[in-house]
């Protein structure tokens, strides 16, 4: 009578492990990159079965929840991506960083140009 209920019991086990494991999210360009003060770089998340994006700090990115938000920021930041894969539940998340450093503008001086 036991036997009967092995299989069902290892497949719930196994199909428990797989709704509750990591996915896997990538930045793209890959980290880290650098901008001048004023300029602006899209970031893009991606992989496989993700439903949903959030990205941290929302300080400085046109949309926190899209995978590829713009960064305007003017000060150097490091962003993380959360990304939810499977129904929402909050078990299935990866996530990765991404350094933007803000450089200042070049001081450049005043040319007086005699003719």
């Amino acid at each position: 009578m036991i036997k009967n209920y092995i299989l069902p019991i290892l497949l719930f086990i196994c199909s428990i492990q797989l709704s509750f494991g990591q996915c896997t999210v990538s930045i793209s360009p890959s980290s880290p990159q650098s901008i001048c003060n004023g300029s602006s770089i899209t970031l893009t998340a991606s992989g496989t079965g993700i439903n949903n994006y959030t990205w941290s700090p929302a300080a400085g990115l046109s949309n926190v929840g899209i995978p590829n938000p713009v960064a305007t920021s003017t000060v150097t930041t490091t962003y993380t991506v959360l990304a939810n894969c499977g129904g929402g539940g909050g078990g299935n998340t990866g996530t990765a960083t991404i350094t933007v450093t803000v450089n200042p503008l070049p001081n450049v001086p005043n040319i007086t140009i005699y003719k």
